[in-house]
């Protein structure tokens, strides 16, 4: 409960004084594209990362003789925790192995004045973050 009002008083203080909260991001399959979703927006489901609010499905679609991509839904999106994943391996990369990779339930979110231009923000804080339960 501490998280959500913690980054409820986060997100209100963001849009009031322009803060870039940076956050890492997990991936998703959304249909026909790979979707990226903050951690700030996830929960946890059993052996799932979900999002918290449904987010856009796409499909490839023909309109006429051209190829593009369109939006054919929402739905809550939800990934293993768990997977495994192939890397290059050897001094080369063309060989490849197989690794187990679990994603984190705790993180550190920086925060920074937000960057205009070429301005680069400057650090604000830091705090702890771990993602909740599905309700």
């Amino acid at each position: 409960m501490k998280s959500i009002i913690a980054l409820s008083s986060l997100v209100i203080a963001a849009n009031a004084f322009a803060l870039d909260v940076r956050a890492p991001k997990v991936f998703f399959k959304a249909g026909a594209v790979t979707t990226a979703v903050s951690v700030l927006e996830l929960c946890v489901n059993g052996d799932e990362l979900q999002t918290l609010n449904e987010k856009p499905v796409f499909k490839h679609v023909k309109v006429g003789k051209e190829h593009d991509i369109a939006v054919v839904g929402y739905e809550v999106l939800s990934t293993a925790r768990t997977f495994e994943k192939t890397i290059p391996a050897g001094k080369d990369g063309r060989n490849e192995k197989v690794i187990t990779v679990t994603l984190p339930l705790d993180y550190s979110i920086e925060v920074y004045s937000d960057s205009r231009g070429d301005r680069e923000g400057t650090f604000v804080r830091s705090f702890d973050f771990s993602i909740p339960a599905c309700n």
